[in-house]
């Protein structure tokens, strides 16, 4: 998936559902979220508020992918590693990168799936 513009809170919760719904999202074990051009307008709160959202008990995505998120390398990329750090702790396999190529490797790596630490 690739996005323009600018993310607040109730944009990404939008995007991640219609993400989810896609049938294409479904079949792949693997998912490049390339939001290098959207504006993050979330708060820390906000963002591990998303991170909430993605996980138990009703994720809005399917836990079992690896999800890389690529951002521009700014302020989004911190907030991207703190919703990676977030999501991790939720069971979640969902990683930052602001290098394409770096992400596409990651995607493609054969890993061991995230330990769990409680819903």
């Amino acid at each position: 998936m690739t996005s323009t513009g600018a993310f607040d809170l109730i944009a990404s919760k939008l995007a991640l559902k219609a993400v989810g719904n896609e049938p294409g999202f479904k079949s792949e074990p693997e998912v490049l979220l390339d939001l290098r051009d959207v504006k993050c307008r979330m708060s820390t709160f906000d963002v591990f508020e998303l991170a909430q959202h993605l996980a138990y008990p009703n994720p809005a995505l399917d836990t079992s992918k690896k999800i890389a998120v690529l951002v521009s390398a700014d302020a989004n990329f911190e907030q991207s590693r703190f919703l990676e750090l977030c999501t991790r702790h939720k069971g979640l396999n969902v990683r930052a990168f602001d290098d394409c190529d770096t992400a596409k490797k990651w995607l493609a790596a054969k890993i061991p799936p995230v330990a769990t630490t409680g819903a």
